[in-house]
């Protein structure tokens, strides 16, 4: 029975894979998302340094979530790979979204694996990408918040995800690099023309308890090379992998005052993947 089942599988795949879809042109389907979008969409930027100290995102992202929703993560950067592998031994497309329902002590998340192939995905033809958008929408019906973690050096090569999310928070390690990498990743950021609050959430230290230190060094070369002024998420604790209550209430404080007319994750998204930058897609190290 267990043969018969998985070359039914197989035989459906295949089924799949042959049959035509019949898809809208791009305008069509930008005209036809829902605007605003009905719900908070986070960026989670995390340092691509290979031994950065922080601790592990299930540990620490619980904290931040509401009791009592159901959240979703797009984990893009790979954050959860190592702990969620059987995830990635999906039946469906490889190449596009699929979503999990895993128990974490926040309660029930739903959880989208990385995408190996999503960096590519703004160099393919128009109806790949419009299918990518159409199963994204169906999987984000009736959420709660959007979560989406981005290493630092792909924020490029993933345009489409930065310029579509209403915060994004850059995770800041305590390392002598961390300056000058994050104040990169801003610089990114603003280059690109990204319109929305940017936090830095730096680790905690015994020199820098709160991470103020941290905070004020990077704030001010952002203030003065790129007139920015970014915006505190508080600390992140490297004894403790639970934030402490006033972290979690000033990033639900900048969360919440997002008005709900200026969300604009689902339209943002499909309209940067249809109709890119010349320079999406390029990866950049920061």
């Amino acid at each position: 029975m267990q043969d018969q089942a998985s070359s039914l599988r197989q035989l459906k795949k295949l089924f799949d894979r042959q049959a035509v879809e019949p898809l809208p042109s791009p305008d069509f389907f930008l005209a036809s998302i829902p605007r605003p979008t009905p719900f908070t969409s986070i960026l989670i930027i995390a340092p691509d340094k290979v031994g950065s100290r922080f601790s592990p995102l299930q540990q620490w992202l619980p904290g931040f979530l509401r009791s009592g929703r159901s959240p979703t993560i797009w984990d893009q950067a790979g954050l959860l790979s190592a702990r969620m592998a059987a995830l990635e031994e999906r039946d469906g497309d490889p190449s596009l979204p699929s979503r999990h329902l895993v128990e974490w002590s926040s309660g029930p998340v739903w959880l989208i694996p990385r995408i190996e192939t999503f960096s590519d995905l703004v160099r393919q033809a128009d109806a790949i990408r419009i299918r990518f958008s159409k199963v994204l929408n169906g999987l984000l019906s009736n959420m709660t918040s959007l979560w989406v973690t981005l290493s630092q050096n792909e924020l490029s090569s993933c345009a489409s995800l930065m310029h579509a999310v209403d915060i994004a928070i850059i995770l800041v390690p305590q390392e002598s690099e961390s300056i000058l990498r994050s104040y990169e990743t801003v610089k990114t950021l603003h280059i690109a023309g990204f319109f929305a609050p940017i936090l830095l959430l730096p680790e905690s230290s015994l020199e820098d308890p709160t991470g103020m230190i941290m905070f004020d060094r990077i704030r001010n070369v952002a203030k003065q090379f790129l007139a920015l002024d970014l915006l505190s998420g508080g600390v992140l604790p490297s004894d403790n992998p639970s934030p402490d209550v006033e972290t979690v209430a000033r990033l639900h404080g900048i969360i919440d005052s997002i008005e709900s007319y200026s969300r604009r994750f689902l339209y943002s998204f499909a309209e940067r993947l249809l109709y890119p930058s010349p320079k999406d897609g390029v990866e950049k190290h920061v």
